[in-house]
């Protein structure tokens, strides 16, 4: 899932990330050096544990000038709201300390505002200021706002919306765009089902890597074939939309794929397998015969999802 918030990043004309890792950063680290060139830089956060203000502050040391764009490395999103929020900071004649990213729905904190793009409030209304909608967990700051985020957390701040609040009070112009509902957070393995249909639904892949099999399209094969893409799909398999099966993946004879599945690079399912509402992650591989309904699968070990938990 990081690499495709990098991919929809990279749409979007942005070209250099940092990442901040802390607990099992090894692991995204080895990941990110063989899937990415050097654009990406991979920073240790190993006082992580203090809050999320000590990871951007440790993950944007170094950085100075640059205008930056800063969302969590769980959040899945559409590439328009990277161009809205950009182009809403750019666009004013005095560039504000930040612009943050706000929606009509979701569960982040509600932001309060004078309904003509000035922030006003986080939480907390500020004056007369009125309810303009959520947060949508995703920033445009400047270098002012790296120095005043530094300063904070040299004060015994822990958290970004310690520093907007901050920001506020202190004079700064502290904007907000409005922009679509088309993100998502993932915290947990259900959330990992609806990223997945949130990929499919805005097509947040390249169609060159995969197979796309829309909704309400059923692809069967009768004879086995390999795609340019390296896909194999051996005979008697069925592909029910909507479903994506990225590059270098192996679906065995007779498996029963989709609807609602998404299949990451190089992952293999077994021979006989139905699969519905899934999400395979890259090289993980189902047991021949399987029958899977609403799981999350990495490496062999699969989660299923019961109403709103993992089982």
């Amino acid at each position: 899932m990081l690499s495709r918030t990098i991919s929809t990043l990279q749409q979007a004309g942005i070209s250099h990330f940092h990442v901040g890792v802390g607990w099992k950063g090894e692991l995204i680290r080895e990941y990110i050096s063989s899937h990415f060139d050097t654009s990406v830089t991979v920073v240790d956060v190993p006082n992580y544990s203090v809050g999320p203000l000590q990871t951007f502050v440790t993950t944007t040391q170094g950085l100075t000038d640059e205008l930056l764009f800063v969302v969590p490395a769980d959040y899945m999103f559409t590439p328009d709201i990277c161009e809205i929020l950009i182009n809403a900071h750019t666009e004013q004649s005095i560039e504000p300390i930040l612009t943050l990213g706000v929606s009509e729905v979701g569960t982040g904190s509600m932001i309060f505002g004078d309904g003509a793009g000035n922030m006003l409030g986080l939480n907390t209304a500020i004056g007369n200021a009125i309810k303009v909608g959520h947060s949508a967990m995703a920033l445009v700051a400047g270098p002012e706002f790296l120095r005043l985020s530094r300063a904070c957390l040299a004060n015994g701040m822990t958290h970004l919306s310690q520093v907007i609040v901050h920001a506020m009070e202190e004079g700064h112009s502290v904007r907000y765009a409005d922009v679509p509902d088309t993100w998502t957070e993932i915290d947990t393995p259900c959330d990992v089902l609806r990223a997945a249909n949130f990929v499919m639904i805005n097509s947040l892949f390249s169609r060159d890597a995969g197979l796309f099999v829309p909704q309400g399209d059923i692809f069967e094969f009768g004879a086995p074939i390999t795609m340019p893409n390296g896909i194999t799909l051996a005979d008697g398999v069925t592909i029910t939309g909507p479903t994506f099966v990225s590059h270098g993946c192996a679906l065995e004879t007779t498996c029963n794929i989709g609807p609602n599945v998404l299949v990451e690079p190089n992952a293999v399912i077994g021979r006989g397998t139905t699969l519905r509402d899934a999400y395979i992650a890259e090289n993980a591989s189902t047991h021949e015969s399987s029958e899977l309904h609403r799981v999350v699968v990495f490496g062999d070990y699969s989660i299923r999802i019961g109403d709103g938990h993992a089982e």
